[in-house]
């Protein structure tokens, strides 16, 4: 019995060598690609597990200006998608592939699961090799016709070609001519209070390419605050903002425009603003807060 039982050890204490072999080899073989397509999986785990009714299950680019989309109806009715936006931008789809015809809309029932392709490069810019992240929204209606869009969230893809984006589409390059917030070089841009002087609180919002509304910030200000991400905004794409103003109540919003602001062209990518509410003319000092936008 004894001889039975030292046999079952042996047994028993090989498994586990065995096992602690398994795994070793198996760490041996994780590869910094695995690694990369990870952490890829897990920087797209919103579009393609919270997101709502549409959600992402894989993107890729299938050539130089276009990316293939696997998308899913996760609502509990039919929809319809009207349009697609890569930063900001509306771009060229086709169902299927790039091969058929121009879609302007693509009809998905409850839980379909279909192929999209974007047929242009607008809205994504960079180099074979990186993962590059983009807002990425939709438009969609019911079958009644009620019409909404999804929030603007990044979406992460890996790049097998180069890709240069601007407003037509062409892969050569901007082209357009530099103006107020229209930036000629594609990237992220960020918005920092420089100083305020007016009692209350501003609330800063980007209108266009990504909408997106920046904290509430305190109107007495005397020194810079730390910048804020507009997002990735691509070259030739017009940027436009507003506020409000809470001063015992809230007015506006007010567009950022001539009739309130004194503009300042620091380069193609740098503006800087000087602004007032207007609401106790004349301002009690020459105005009431400075701010700049700048690509980082």
């Amino acid at each position: 019995m004894a001889a039975r039982g030292q046999a079952m050890e042996y047994i028993v204490v090989l498994s586990v060598v065995i096992a602690i072999a398994v795994i070793s080899v198996s760490l041996l073989d994780y590869s910094p690609t695995v690694a990369k397509g990870t952490s890829q999986l897990a920087s797209n785990v919103y579009w393609q597990s919270a997101a709502k009714p549409i959600q992402v299950k894989e993107v890729a680019q299938t050539a130089e200006n276009q990316f293939a989309f696997t998308l899913k109806n996760v609502e509990t009715s039919p929809i319809r998608i009207t349009g697609i936006y890569l930063g900001g931008n509306p771009v060229e789809v086709s169902e299927g592939s790039c091969s058929s015809p121009p879609s302007p809309s693509i009809y998905f029932d409850i839980g379909e699961e279909k192929k999209v392709a974007v047929c242009d490069g607008i809205g994504v810019e960079g180099k074979a090799g990186q993962v590059v992240a983009t807002l990425l929204k939709f438009d969609y209606a019911s079958d009644y016709g009620t019409s909404w869009s999804t929030e603007p969230k990044n979406l992460k893809i890996a790049l097998a070609y180069d890709v240069h984006a601007n407003q037509s589409g062409n892969q050569t390059g901007p082209s357009c001519e530099g103006g107020l917030f229209l930036p000629t070089e594609s990237g992220e841009y960020f918005y920092r209070l420089l100083r305020a002087n007016d009692a209350g609180q501003i609330e800063f919002r980007m209108e266009t390419p990504n909408f997106q509304v920046m904290p509430l910030e305190y109107a007495y200000q005397p020194s810079p605050l730390p910048p804020v991400s507009l997002g990735q905004v691509s070259a030739c794409q017009q940027m436009a903002f507003s506020w409000r103003h809470a001063w015992w109540g809230w007015w506006g919003p007010y567009a950022a425009d001539e009739s309130r602001c004194q503009f300042t062209t620091i380069s193609p990518t740098h503006w800087k603003a000087l602004c007032t509410n207007g609401i106790f003319p004349p301002p009690i000092e020459d105005y009431d807060w400075e701010w700049e936008i700048y690509k980082g």
